[in-house]
């Protein structure tokens, strides 16, 4: 009769095809969701000197009065560090294009981190079972493989709690290819995991 933990190892198999779902699914939802939408800029113009004349009122009250332009020398330059300024204030602002789909993505990335766990439960007990096989070394490099790809994901769930769900910038760079590498690592995991059960 079999004993707890190998009823407990038997399980793996069933148990790692959920978070590989998930995972895919959020890589997919996050790539669409958190795609930036830059909101329209403010236009900065050169205005014209305190006193200067501008053509609202040289026109005076007739309509078909042709516009006066305002002489350069008589015009205050603006200052390229104040745009350069503005632009990025206005980059900061960025929001997701899709804020739904953005919202799915980090609740599939909780539910993936979620479901890692009893796929690494079963999957320690059902490691006694090679403890002494010529199968242990791909073992060991599948479950190295997937401890990583869950350290990672870990990672990426705090930045995306730690940004309110929108990482920005550099964070959502990072997030990305947190993310990323993580389903990299899955897959040649999947690909030692594979290999393990068809022998």
């Amino acid at each position: 009769m079999a004993g707890i933990p190998q009823v407990v190892g038997s399980l793996h198999l069933m148990m790692i095809h959920l978070p590989i779902g998930w995972l895919v699914a959020t890589v997919l939802l996050d790539l669409a969701g958190l795609r930036r939408k830059r909101p329209d800029n403010v236009e900065l113009s050169v205005k014209p000197a305190d006193g200067a004349p501008t053509a609202a009122d040289t026109a005076g009250p007739s309509s078909d009065a042709a516009p006066v332009e305002v002489p350069a020398a008589d015009a205050v330059p603006v200052d390229p560090g104040a745009k350069a300024g503005a632009e990025k204030k206005g980059a900061s602002k960025q929001v997701p294009r899709y804020p739904g789909v953005a919202r799915c993505g980090l609740w599939m990335l909780v539910g993936t981190v979620l479901a890692y766990l009893p796929a690494v439960l079963t999957g320690v007990f059902r490691e006694g079972l090679y403890e002494s096989g010529p199968l242990m070394a791909v073992v060991s490099r599948h479950e190295a493989l997937m401890l990583v790809s869950l350290g990672l994901l870990v990672v990426a769930l705090v930045i995306r709690l730690a940004t309110r769900n929108f990482p920005r910038g550099a964070l959502r760079g990072a997030y990305l290819a947190l993310t990323l590498a993580a389903l990299v690592l899955v897959i040649f995991g999947g690909y030692f995991g594979g290999s393990i059960s068809h022998h």
